[in-house]
């Protein structure tokens, strides 16, 4: 075997002993002979993985300097030592520290100067953790992740009062966790030598998602190598050890922790009295329905500790009043199939007609809305037992496209809903997320378009509103524009041209037709994009993937098609995080788009006076001006408008260019924009990134899920290979130097269009890839089989399921392996059920290079199934490689600097297939 670009000798990778075991359902039969890798102890799985590593290490020598490369121009761009914006919980104001050369962070936080401190307190962000006056550091990650080379926190709970703090760390990735309560109380600032007593407890480490290394926020470092040896914090005596999740009641005197089963699954809920023994806990719930996860918590207003439970279409809500810790669960509404509900109680302050307050119980729900609805209950006029739909409805999904709904109907339709507020009339694919009340503001969260939307009202509107029986009178909240970007439409609506002179919007259609065929000045045929944006040829491919050649709103960027003056053009991500405060006078909110870093504000509703509070750094000569972005839509094989997202460098317009292409599509989770530091280092080497939203996520609404699912799964595999043979056939994007991506259920998504559609791929990176779901998922007995049922449907019960998914599991469909006979013609060296199961046989020749990551402690999809995958494709002549982490979960190694070193690791080898290694 040669390396086709050096000539040189390339190694063969292990072999893998076949240990045929017989599965036998419906009639079928399948010989796996890999399933021996299951037994993770054995000393033989040990060697294999062992051997695997070596076989990856020499395969990827020769890319050891373009990692490095990648890893500095990554680093170079970040602001090592830096600190989050101050968050006001209570009676101190919390933050993050980073330090340059440490892994995580440190949190530190400040006492409020008073009841109505809500003006962040001005910290150096350069300084040492503890050094400001009254800074105390309650957890540093570094120290608590000494000895161990995986480390992550599962979660991080306060009592009111600030003392005793309730943490849960898991040192191996199998996200089962040890939880301990310390105690906070001798963090004082009297220390005059600046040292304090150290939490150790670990920030959350925020592993990088499987190709972003992401600077919206600041990344995590250890705490900082002090002179003085801090003392540790005193710790409780009691420990709940491998646990799921956990929670204090306000006053810190009891702890509600999960259990979970063998299956790793989260499925009962005990009480803990703090300073008694866990052996004297209580189970005060227990979910029989192994479809079913439990989770424990406090609700917003902290008067109510409240269970929920749920499947992948069925949730329910017990609560028990926070001064009554000892008693009985009850559920708010009892459970009905295939419904799932949440609810919240807030209150319209001075409202009533006395000036008392108007007690409110705000639900959302999909009992009558496929797509949601939230729904108003006053209180004084409804008493339980409550049911789901009474109350005033204030917003509502479309219900067009669904199941449940009105399926006869696109799901592109604009839908109209006389209780809807006036900004959600006319959408398409509209979704409500949910919906917060905060004492002087409320925040709606919805999905329109594809893409996540936030609007927003003063509580004194919305009371008002809701006591007159109209509908709410909601703003959408639009992010600032950037000045000076390309993406600004001009307050006069005059024509916008760009760099080259190109026409970037015109009232004028004769003028768009005539810019878009050529670029001045630019030397580029009308086969390219423009200058920095992408022409729309007429008579060819455009107008089928944007519709009208001449009307530009086709080309959707997210953006509402009438311009509104000084509208940012941008694909965001928007939503409404870090307000944990009900009594905060402003909003925070959040946003981001592939180009543009995360930036976090905070608006006053009263007045609408937006203030920008941090815009996440990124050093060097990194300006946004220079990056495109623009959604288009395509048509898939079904008939069906598929929207792609893209990326690219305005100096670098896609013709025949390298492409790194991921998606998704599963879980009904959107794949919404978001900044990438790792992804500068691909786009200022011309690769056009793109993202197509396939079905089976969430970004066109439930529908848009449904129709990517159980028996409709094969969408999400057609969508996503449509969509890179669109791209392709309009010379945007070369096959010879494409790559795919995917994660999880993504790397399903891999395994499935590889086999599909080998010619439109060089290469693949599937990581910790869902590539043996059949077997896993016949199997009840491993973690997580019952609850996926759900979602990809019950094989083991049902022999049309058992068929379509052996039809399209990576496993079961490996490409046939070929030899060649003396006359040089190439037959069949073994039989692949590929044959039968996808109605062609893939020779391993025509198939895409392949390079899998996976974790041995992964507890969502185990190790074994990319193991079994890298052997079955290995032994049909495919080049397959694969790198194991030995101490890792499913969300991959932790700590910043090791996160990076990976992320440069797989982007060089993708670099590598694009041909851009040299």
């Amino acid at each position: 075997m040669t390396d086709e670009k050096t000539n040189a000798e390339v190694p063969m990778p292990p072999v893998a002993k076949r240990e045929p075991k017989r599965r036998e359902f419906h009639g079928d039969v399948f010989e796996d002979d890999y399933e021996w890798m299951r037994n993770k102890e054995s000393a033989e799985v040990r060697d294999y993985v062992a051997a695997e590593n070596r076989y990856c290490e020499h395969r990827m020598a020769h890319l050891a300097g373009l990692r490095n490369t990648l890893f500095e121009e990554l680093k170079s761009h970040v602001e090592e030592t830096d600190m989050s914006v101050p968050t006001r919980v209570n009676d101190y104001w919390y933050f993050t520290r980073t330090q340059q050369g440490k892994q995580y962070g440190v949190q530190c936080r400040i006492p409020v100067r008073g009841e109505n401190d809500w003006e962040p307190p001005v910290v150096d962000a350069k300084g040492e953790p503890g050094s400001m006056p009254g800074e105390q550091i309650v957890f540093d990650v570094n120290r608590e992740s000494e000895g161990h080379d995986f480390f992550r926190l599962g979660g991080m709970d306060l009592s009111k009062d600030g003392r005793w703090l309730l943490y849960g760390v898991d040192v191996t990735g199998d996200e089962r966790y040890d939880f301990r309560i310390r105690d906070l109380e001798s963090l004082t600032a009297a220390d005059t030598d600046g040292a304090f007593p150290d939490l150790d407890m670990p920030m959350s480490d925020e592993s990088l998602s499987f190709r972003d290394a992401s600077a919206a926020e600041p990344a995590e470092a250890t705490a900082g190598d002090e002179a003085t040896e801090r003392p540790a914090a005193a710790e409780l005596p009691e420990h709940f050890d491998g646990i799921g999740s956990a929670c204090f009641t306000p006053d810190g005197k009891w702890v509600f922790w999960v259990e979970v089963d063998d299956s790793w699954r989260p499925f009962a809920v005990w009480r803990h009295q703090v300073g008694t023994s866990v052996d004297d806990d209580v189970c005060v719930y227990r979910e029989t329905d192994e479809r079913f996860w439990v989770g424990v918590g406090i609700s917003f207003d902290e008067r109510n500790i409240v269970i929920g439970t749920g499947s992948k279409t069925t949730t329910e809500v017990l609560m028990l009043p926070v001064v009554t810790p000892e008693g009985e669960f009850q559920a708010f509404i009892p459970r009905q199939t295939d419904v799932e509900y949440d609810v919240s109680f807030a209150c319209f302050e001075g409202a009533g007609e006395h000036g008392e307050d108007v007690p409110l119980a705000v639900v959302y729900h999909n009992a009558v809305n496929p797509n949601f609805e939230i729904d108003v209950i006053d209180m004084r006029d409804h008493k339980p037992p409550y049911r789901l739909g009474e109350g005033v409805c204030v917003a509502a999904g479309s219900p067009y496209g669904c199941e449940r709904g009105e399926s006869d109907k696109p799901i592109t339709e604009a839908y109209f809903n006389p209780a809807n507020p006036a900004i959600l009339q006319g959408a398409h694919g509209l979704g409500i997320e949910g919906i917060a009340l905060h004492r002087h503001f409320v925040s709606l969260s919805y999905r329109s378009d594809g893409q996540p939307h936030v609007a927003y009202m003063t509580k004194d509107a919305a009371s008002a509103d809701f006591l007159a029986g109209r509908p709410w009178r909601f703003v959408e909240l639009l992010p600032p524009p950037l000045e000076g970007d390309w993406d600004m439409v001009a307050a006069d609506r005059q024509d916008v041209t760009g760099d080259h002179g190109e026409t970037l919007w015109t009232d004028d259609a004769e003028k768009a037709e005539s810019s878009a065929s050529a670029s001045p000045g630019t030397g580029k045929s009308a086969t390219s994009m423009k200058g920095d944006g992408i022409s729309k040829r007429s008579g060819d491919w455009f107008g089928g993937l944007f519709g009208s050649t001449t009307d530009h709103t086709e080309s959707s960027d997210g953006a509402s098609d009438d311009h509104l003056p000084g509208e940012t053009r941008r694909l965001y991500t928007i939503g409404t995080g870090g307000n944990p405060s009900y009594d905060a006078p402003r909003m925070r909110y959040s946003f981001a788009s592939y180009t543009r870093p995360g930036e976090l504000h905070e608006i006053d509703p009263a007045t609408g006076k937006d203030a920008l509070l941090k815009r996440a750094t990124v050093l060097g000569d990194f300006d946004p001006r220079n990056y495109m972005e623009r959604r288009v839509w395509i048509t898939a094989r079904d008939g069906e408008r598929i929207p792609v997202s893209l990326v690219w460098h305005r100096d670098c317009p896609a013709q025949d260019s390298p492409m790194f292409i991921t998606g998704y599509g599963a879980y009904e989770i959107s794949s919404d924009p978001g900044f990438s530091v790792a992804r500068l280092s691909m786009l200022d080497r011309g690769v056009l990134y793109a993202v197509p939203h396939i079905r089976g996520g969430g970004e066109m609404g439930r529908a848009w899920y449904e129709q990517g699912r159980r028996l409709n799964k094969k969408h999400s595999f057609e969508d996503f290979v449509d969509a890179t043979r669109a791209l392709q056939d309009a010379h945007l994007a070369d096959a010879r130097r494409t790559v795919a991506n995917g994660g999880s259920a993504g790397g399903l998504l891999m395994g499935a269009i590889a086999n599909m559609a080998p010619e439109c791929y060089a290469g693949v990176e599937a990581d910790v890839p869902f590539v043996d779901a059949l077997t896993s998922i016949l199997d009840p007995d491993l973690p997580l089989t019952v609850t996926e049922w759900d979602e990809w449907g019950d094989p083991l019960h049902d022999p049309e399921v058992y068929r379509y998914m052996k039809s399209y599991t990576p496993y079961e469909n490996v490409p046939v392996a070929r030899a060649e006979d003396g006359d040089g013609e190439t037959v069949d060296d073994k039989v692949s059920s590929a044959g039968a199961a996808t109605g062609k046989a893939v020779s391993a020749a025509q198939f895409p290079k392949i390079f899998i990551t996976t974790s041995m402690n992964d507890t969502r999809v185990l190790y074994v199934e990319p193991l079994k995958w890298l052997a079955r494709l290995q032994s049909a002549g495919v080049d397959a490689v694969a790198k194991i982490e030995v101490e890792a979960g499913h969300g991959g190694i932790s700590g910043r600097y090791k996160q990076w070193q990976e992320v440069s690791y797989e982007n060089a080898w993708c670099m590598d297939v694009m041909g851009l290694a040299h």
